[in-house]
C-alpha cells in the first residue's frame, strides 16, 4: 500500500522541484546584467586615448582606461535611468540603427577604430569605425565622452575589488 501512495505522490514532489528549478532559473537570468550600451577607442600610432566603456541595463557601468586618459585602470559606476535615456535618445536622433556596420578605408593606417553599441527596442547594433562615417556618429560618442568625464568613478584593483 506504501508503494502505491509514494506512486501518486512522486509526480506532485518532481512538479514541485521543476517549478522551483525553473523559477531559481528565471530569477538568475533577470539579475543578470544585460548589456545596454558601449564604447571602445582603440590604439593609433599617436596618443589616442585607448579605453573602453560599458554599460548595462541596470545602470551598472564599468570603465577600463588603458593609455592616454585621465582614469588609468579598472573603474565602476552606478548610472541613473536619465544617463541611458540620454544615450537611447541621441541613437535615435541620428537613426543609429540604420547605420553601416563598419565604416573603413584602407588606407587609415594610422586612423583609430571605435566602435560603438546599443541596445533599443530589444535590437542590438553595432558599428565599428575608422574612416569616412557619418559625421552625426560623433554626436553619439561625445554622449559617452560626457558620461565618463561626469560620472563618480570607483576604482578596483586588478582583483576586481573595490580599491580603499
Amino acid at each position: 500500500m506504501l508503494k502505491h501512495i509514494a506512486f501518486f505522490i512522486a509526480p506532485f514532489v518532481l512538479i514541485l522541484a521543476c517549478k522551483t528549478l525553473k523559477k531559481s532559473d528565471t530569477e538568475k537570468k533577470s539579475n543578470q546584467s544585460i548589456l545596454f550600451s558601449s564604447i571602445k577607442r582603440e590604439y593609433c600610432f599617436g596618443n589616442c586615448p585607448v579605453y573602453e566603456l560599458k554599460i548595462f541595463k541596470n545602470g551598472d557601468a564599468i570603465y577600463h582606461g588603458i593609455a592616454n586618459t585621465k582614469l588609468q585602470g579598472w573603474y565602476c559606476s552606478k548610472l541613473d535611468k536619465t544617463v541611458l535615456d540620454r544615450l537611447s535618445e541621441k541613437a535615435r536622433e541620428i537613426n543609429y540603427l540604420n547605420l553601416d556596420s563598419t565604416y573603413f578605408h584602407p588606407q587609415g593606417i594610422d586612423a583609430p577604430y571605435t566602435t560603438t553599441s546599443i541596445l533599443i527596442n530589444k535590437t542590438f547594433k553595432k558599428v565599428r569605425r575608422q574612416l569616412q562615417y557619418p559625421p552625426k556618429l560623433l554626436s553619439f560618442e561625445r554622449v559617452f565622452d560626457e558620461i565618463i568625464e561626469s560620472t563618480n568613478w570607483v576604482k578596483k584593483s586588478e582583483s576586481g575589488k573595490k580599491d580603499n
